[in-house]
């Protein structure tokens, strides 16, 4: 177990340093799902199977950007969390790369959900620096602008962290446990993955957005367990 939490800390970490790109630092591009999924999958070990999770994850929010007062999902967190349950869980018990991504990537859905409300968070904490280090100013305190992006990067690293460590905490163990239960869970997770592409071209319709993206990736779950299900029948 010992070597599990060490990886699902460096999960954690490595996440958390990813997240500051995506808009409180460099914004380098690290923070697409593509690149960070990819991050780490390569940290842990199967660089393939991060790569999966960074396209699937990638394809939900292709059209979604966190510009002005935009707040879309966490992809980075989302690709983040995705990448370490597939890795971690889903390839733990046996599955392939495909399936795994796909498990992982189910996960990493909802985390990026959770993640938007800790950007919201994060938002208002800067809005609040950012009032307190002008008031300093007018006084003549120049250096308070410094401590207030040190305080605001520190909050950013540190809410990622937690956050990450948290969902991959109950990511993981349910991957592990829940995937052997379901014989069937690695052909019908390889299934549903084909019709994920269509939810990026959902994201990129003018209005269409998440919930279109999110419909066509849940029909291809569906579709995949009707699969097997037949299959089984016949």
């Amino acid at each position: 177990m010992a070597p599990v939490l060490l990886r699902v800390l460096l999960a954690a970490g490595l996440g958390a340093l990813v997240s500051l790109d995506r808009r409180a630092a460099a914004q380098a591009m690290l923070a697409h799902p593509l690149v960070a999924a990819s991050i780490i999958g390569l940290a842990l070990g199967d660089l393939r199977t991060g790569l999966l999770v960074g396209v699937l994850i990638g394809l939900f929010w292709s059209g979604a950007l966190p510009v002005g007062g935009v707040v879309p999902p966490d992809e980075t967190l989302g690709a983040v969390v995705a990448a370490g349950c597939a890795v971690l869980g889903a390839r733990a018990v046996g599955l392939e790369p495909l399936p795994a991504a796909v498990a992982g990537s189910a996960l990493g859905v909802p985390a990026a959900l959770v993640g938007r409300r800790l950007e919201l968070l994060l938002r208002r904490y800067n809005g609040a620096l950012a009032r307190e280090a002008e008031k300093h100013v007018r006084d003549g305190d120049l250096s308070a602008v410094d401590r207030a992006t040190r305080r605001a990067l520190v909050a950013a690293l540190g809410g990622a962290f937690v956050l990450t460590l948290v969902l991959l905490a109950i990511g993981v163990p349910l991957l592990r446990a829940g995937l052997p239960r379901i014989p069937s869970a690695g052909a019908a997770l390889s299934r549903a993955a084909y019709p994920i592409p269509l939810a990026g071209l959902g994201a990129v319709v003018p209005g269409a957005g998440f919930r279109v993206g999110l419909a066509w990736a849940t029909l291809g779950f569906a579709v995949g367990l009707l699969l097997i299900g037949g299959a089984k029948l016949a």
